[in-house]
């Protein structure tokens, strides 16, 4: 598959993915889903329900990096491969060997530019535990990583990302250019993982960009967006804006 070119390029891939997906693989995933539920608990198996959320995330994200340059299975002649899954890492924090979901790196010199963690794609955005508050939801990610309590389990997912950019600092000496959480659906950039994650100052929630899903619309946030996110997240972009030369 030769290179995106642009934004408007990108788009269309990943919509012609998405639509493949909806097509296709999801009906597939509800007949499955649909099967199982028959069983005495009226619900598939924590395994299997695991197996089909976790088929959805690896698609959908799968086709996002894919128009935006970050390839698995890139050829010969159009480069080589720039995104690792499930990148081993020596956690600073626990002592012990961790996995980056996907870890992207500058073909030749292996310079950390990218790590993204996937969630469930039932998870929603995070709120603050103290209630009737009108934070956006950049400031109260900024928030959680300064030390407030998140409901749900992003105080735990904002920690585990905070040890693996850390880790990944400690054993490269260079912090990675964005750092994403995303379920698919919804989508959390990251700009600057230094101040998010390394600094111990608390961050700064505008170089924190939300891209959140409203079941009530038909297009996500993601694709209503989607040459902001392409400016701030296409591999030769990053690469470009690190000083590294793309040819």
């Amino acid at each position: 598959m030769s290179r995106v070119r642009n934004a408007d390029e990108s788009l269309l891939q990943f919509r012609k993915a998405s639509g493949d997906y909806n097509r296709l693989f999801r009906p597939r995933v509800a007949k499955v889903r649909a099967e199982y539920a028959k069983s005495p608990v009226g619900k598939p198996p924590p395994s299997v329900d695991e197996s089909l959320e976790a088929h959805i995330r690896v698609y959908v994200v799968n086709a996002l990096l894919t128009a935006l340059n970050w390839r698995l299975d890139a050829k010969p002649e159009d480069g080589l491969p720039n995104l690792i899954p499930e990148a081993p890492i020596a956690s600073e924090e626990k002592g012990t060997t961790r996995f980056l979901d996907y870890l992207g790196f500058e073909r030749q010199t292996n310079s950390p530019l990218l790590i993204v963690e996937t969630k469930r794609p039932s998870s929603v955005l995070p709120q603050l535990v103290t209630p009737f508050d009108s934070s956006s939801d950049p400031e109260i990610i900024s928030r959680g990583l300064a030390g407030e309590p998140l409901m749900g389990q992003w105080s735990e997912w904002l920690a585990s990302l905070r040890d693996y950019v850390c880790s990944v600092h400690a054993k490269t000496r260079q912090t990675p250019r964005r750092v994403v959480l995303t379920n698919g659906k919804w989508l959390v950039l990251f700009l600057d993982p230094d101040d998010a994650f390394v600094k111990e100052s608390p961050p700064n929630p505008n170089r924190i960009l939300v891209f959140p899903y409203r079941s009530d619309i038909e297009q996500s946030d993601i694709e209503l967006r989607y040459t902001e996110l392409f400016r701030h997240l296409g591999y030769g972009i990053i690469k470009r804006n690190a000083g590294i030369n793309t040819r």
